[in-house]
């Protein structure tokens, strides 16, 4: 088969990730081609290379440190590689596509499902499609993976235990407002915490600092695999295990006095989890997971739901101390007030004696006026 009936041919293709502390070899001398209509898997572990394969296709190495140092990648036989990205904003999306490993990061949370597909095509609009035309295209995408296009009354009987759509928008405006008040709250309760954690004077141990850094460390890597390989997210960034550690330790400091803070707190209030707290407590997480109890004390110990649970009520404690503190605030603003009102209708008292004795004045103006008509009518 010659070259010309080959839709994508990738030849000596070396791709490197340059950082101030050393060049990362990530694609050596990859060949390999595909035909139109066939289907090519690429398997290798995990810092093998792959990702950075399809980002280099795709044309979507970070600019500060991904580089291609040789090779060429030609598809329909242009080399994409030198293409300007003016042209290859032309192919990317339309006729060369990647899906990434999370959808969770793939798709914009805030808008329409529906409208994102339309942008890709508004975007590759090359035939002129009309609106209505790329909007019916939507709804047979949808349509095809299971996505009812139509908003209406079946589709809330069909989503939800609701009849009607109205009722189904109801409930969902509830539980933003819901959702949102208790992410106030939860600012609002870091926020009081943090300050009471500044106020911890005593010497912090530098090995629980680092304790706390490196599980937050620990953390980071499991969030990054579930997107991307870790090793490949090193290398596209210029980031080691040491500068992230060093990042991470400010942050672990304000948790290990946040901790410190909340343990001085339980101490000193007496603040106890009962056995039938912490079953309290499975039951709630059960039913706000939708999970067996049983289920749910697999993946979490009594003594962790215990601890959360004295967490919790520590908090609590300082909350209601600082909420305690705003309505003195209001009430003495209050009397501030009511001193100032006692004293308003005292001057308006004053005043309006005064005009009542002005008021004799203007009695008297008639009486010159009768005897001035007196004087004439004399005349």
């Amino acid at each position: 088969m010659s070259n010309t009936e080959k839709m994508l041919e990738i030849k000596d293709l070396s791709v490197v990730y340059e950082t101030d502390l050393e060049t990362v070899y990530a694609v050596n001398g990859v060949t390999l081609s595909l035909e139109k209509g066939a289907t090519l898997g690429l398997v290798g572990e995990t810092g093998a290379g792959k990702t950075t394969l399809a980002l280099t296709l795709m044309r979507l190495l970070p600019e500060r440190t991904g580089k291609v140092t040789s090779g060429c990648i030609t598809f329909e036989g242009e080399n994409i590689v030198e293409l300007p990205e003016a042209n290859m904003r032309k192919i990317r999306g339309d006729k060369i596509a990647m899906i990434f490993q999370d959808p969770m990061t793939s798709l914009n949370p805030v808008l329409p499902v529906g409208e994102q597909i339309a942008e890709a095509l508004y975007v590759h609009n090359d035939s002129g499609r009309s609106k209505e035309e790329i909007e019916a295209r939507v709804d047979e995408t949808l349509t095809l993976v299971g996505i009812p296009p139509a908003i209406d009354d079946e589709f809330a009987k069909d989503v939800s235990e609701f009849d009607t759509l109205k009722d189904l928008k109801a409930d969902l405006k509830k539980k933003i407002t819901e959702e949102r008040q208790k992410d106030a709250d939860r600012v609002f309760e870091e926020n009081l915490m943090n300050q009471v954690a500044e106020n911890i004077t005593a010497d912090i141990p530098d090995v629980m600092v680092e304790n706390q850094a490196h599980q937050y460390l620990d953390n980071f890597k499991a969030q990054i695999s579930r997107q991307f390989p870790y090793e490949e997210y090193k290398k596209m960034t210029g980031m080691d295990d040491a500068k992230l550690l060093e990042e991470a330790k400010e942050p672990a400091l304000r948790q290990v006095k946040m901790d410190l803070a909340t343990a001085a707190i339980i101490k000193a209030e007496n603040i106890e989890a009962s056995d039938e707290d912490v079953e309290a407590e499975f039951a709630k997480m059960a039913e706000q997971f939708g999970m067996d109890v049983e289920m749910v004390k697999k993946y979490l110990s009594k003594e962790q739901v215990h601890d959360q649970i004295l967490t919790q009520k520590a908090v609590a404690v300082v909350v209601d101390s600082a909420t305690a503190e705003k309505p003195a605030k209001k009430t003495a603003k209050k009397a501030e007030t009511a001193e100032g009102e006692e004293k308003k209708p005292a001057k308006k008292t004053t005043k309006k004696a005064e005009t009542a004795e002005g008021e004799e004045k203007p009695k008297k103006a008639p009486a010159k006026k009768a005897a001035k008509k007196e004087e004439k009518e004399a005349e």
